[in-house]
């Protein structure tokens, strides 16, 4: 292995090995409110020295997630130059995400009308290599001005056949996106070295895109169901990355009822997920973390511990984005925890 190659994976368990604990966890639930929640992490955590560096006395709740996301980003920042160092490209799957998730963050924003929320500031490293103006899509004020900043980037079509939808929600665009990201994340693994760590690459991206499928589907059954043709077509696109077999994407895709798909589920690699009156979305989230977990310790292949870490930072992101909005709206510390993923760990 190059010292490169041995940096990204030693790096990602490094990174890995200083997340939140427990104890961290319960400090942060304890907090009454954003400004504490700030606190207790620049006494605390890792994101001291983002918060600090921030020059900020006062933390509302949108500007303490923008920091919690930029603090995500200088992680990936420092991976991303070994990856490239080694000359490989993986590091364009983190790219990419970033740039599918913000367009639809904007996008849900704009559903929701809170347009003045959108704005978040990148790591150096990350500004420059997205192809999309963060700041443009931070400015537009409509749909069909997202349409124009995304025009001159490979977004552009997707974003307008999306809004060419006269049943467009936000789905239409999350499930346009996702798959847009799956077909360049499959490009992404084909490049990987060696024919074990593609299939080792492989299986933890299927289990990946699985479980957001599988959650979109989930959550089209129960509050969209009329986007389930789009979600079906999505489902079922022939060489997508997946655990599952072509019999069983056929039974999922034809289910119309919450019970029938559950029941499917039940006879899949997911199965553990498939609990009777459970949130699938968390379940598919607790599955898919527990996986990362045991493969960022043993693997030994760097894009897989790499691609795990990025998978496990999501969930802690996630994790105090949760605890901040909890303290906003003002929901209690033990509903709060009941949502978030991987605590114990």
């Amino acid at each position: 292995m190059s010292k490169a190659s041995n940096a990204v994976l030693a790096l990602s368990r490094s990174f890995y090995g200083k997340r939140l604990s427990k104890e961290q966890y319960d400090a942060l639930l304890a907090c009454r409110n954003s400004n504490e929640i700030a606190s207790c992490l620049k006494a605390n955590t890792e994101y001291a020295k983002e918060l600090s560096d921030s020059e900020l006395s006062d933390f509302p709740p949108r500007t303490l997630e923008d920091l919690v996301q930029k603090f995500r980003f200088s992680r990936f920042g420092a991976l991303c130059r070994y990856e490239l160092a080694t000359g490989d490209e993986f590091y364009k799957y983190f790219i990419v995400k970033t740039e599918v998730e913000q367009i639809l963050r904007c996008t849900l924003l704009m559903f929701s009308k809170k347009t003045q929320s959108y704005l978040l500031q990148m790591h150096p490293f990350v500004d420059k290599h997205l192809s999309i103006d963060l700041f443009a899509l931070g400015r537009a004020n409509s749909f069909e001005e997202i349409a124009q900043t995304l025009d001159k980037t490979d977004y552009g079509r997707l974003y307008r056949r999306c809004l060419e939808n006269p049943m467009k929600s936000y789905l239409t665009f999350e499930i346009a996106f996702n798959a847009y990201f799956e077909q360049e994340f499959r490009k992404l693994v084909k490049k990987c070295g060696s024919k074990s760590e593609r299939e080792a690459v492989t299986e933890v991206a299927a289990r990946s895109l699985d479980c957001k499928k599988l959650s979109a589907f989930w959550r089209a059954l129960k509050y969209y169901p009329q986007n389930i043709a789009a979600l079906v077509s999505a489902l079922s696109a022939p060489g997508g990355i997946t655990l599952l077999s072509e019999s069983t994407l056929k039974k999922l895709a034809e289910c119309r009822k919450v019970e029938d798909f559950m029941a499917v589920l039940e006879k899949t690699p997911y199965k553990s997920a498939s609990k009777k009156d459970a949130d699938l979305e968390k379940e598919l989230a607790v599955f898919l973390h527990s996986f990362c977990k045991k493969e960022i310790r043993f693997s030994s292949y760097p894009p897989v511990v790499m691609l795990c870490y990025l998978l496990l930072s999501q969930d802690e992101t996630t994790n105090l984005v949760r605890i901040i909005e909890g303290c906003k709206y003002g929901v209690s510390a033990q509903e709060v925890k009941k949502n978030l993923i991987g605590i114990d760990d």
